[in-house]
């Protein structure tokens, strides 16, 4: 009866860290394509041939759908294509290549980058490596990357520098490809701004729902309701540099993007997110 009550409490104390938390960590349940300002002047879309961008989003499909459909009986929660992917305004076609589906001969390793508290949660998360068991058997590797969890992005990116130098390039052509999931992507991006060593090595980059220009969501936020989480039962995260939050500000990410440009020679590409309510 005591464990039952102790496990209740728990729990309840758990549900209240989530909950303090909702307006830092919601971000990817924001209706998507809403306009929204920070100073004034409302963001707009801006023509990815205006922002040297190049839209490959019709090959993606192409891709994407081939491998959904093959490996349909080998995943939990599959999903039909049209279902999985959204279109927004006009897509580009596809290209009509072929999609191999052999294993890899180029062997690349995706080396994951999480989000802001991860760390502090992930032993309630448990996960079970079954994305690494997969994508193993089509000749890739998955990795995690080690990094603070409530620290800024620029303390972040040294640890993500450390840990690709850490690993065996391998002979050959760099097969790394670094994986930001929300800020894990900007983590990333000052990695290889500011540590141009790790290049070589550097296959791609990936920002997977990343907050590149930041989260408007931040600026409603503090550093200590981020730090709650470090009192998440199980949770061996501490507070950091207590920079955080600070990193996923709008103001901040548009300032750092305008006096860092990105690196030519790593090829750099975005997957956006536009989860359904229901979903999440």
């Amino acid at each position: 009866m005591n464990q039952g009550r102790r496990m209740g409490k728990l729990r309840a104390a758990a549900l209240a860290v989530v909950a303090a938390l909702g307006s830092v960590l919601a971000g990817c349940s924001s209706p998507p394509l809403v306009p929204f300002t920070t100073d004034g002047v409302p963001l707009v879309l801006v023509p990815v041939a205006q922002a040297g961008v190049q839209d490959k989003r019709g090959r993606f499909r192409e891709i994407y759908c081939a491998v959904l459909q093959a490996r349909a009986g080998s995943v939990p929660d599959h999903r039909d294509c049209a279902d999985a992917l959204t279109r927004l305004g006009t897509e580009p076609a596809g290209t009509g290549k072929p999609v191999p589906l052999g294993a890899s001969n180029r062997r690349l390793v995706a080396a994951m980058v999480p989000g802001i508290g991860y760390d502090c949660v992930v032993q309630w998360m448990q996960p079970a490596g079954t994305a690494a068991q997969h994508v193993r058997q089509f000749g890739y590797e998955l990795v995690p990357v080690k990094v603070d969890a409530l620290s800024g992005s620029a303390r972040n990116a040294r640890q993500i520098r450390d840990a690709v130098m850490a690993m065996d390039p391998g002979p050959g052509a760099p097969r790394l490809v670094l994986v930001g999931y929300s800020k894990g992507a900007p983590d990333i991006l000052e990695a290889i701004v500011s540590y141009p060593e790790i290049r070589p090595r550097v296959a791609a980059v990936l920002s997977v729902a990343g907050a590149v220009g930041g989260s408007p969501l931040a600026n409603d936020a503090e550093q200590y309701q981020a730090e709650l989480l470090s009192h998440f039962p199980g949770a061996t995260c501490d507070a950091g540099d207590g920079g955080g939050v600070d990193s996923l500000r709008p103001a901040t990410r548009k300032a750092w993007m305008a006096q860092n440009p990105l690196p030519a020679g790593v090829p750099t590409y975005s997957v956006v997110t536009l989860p359904q309510p229901e979903r999440i």
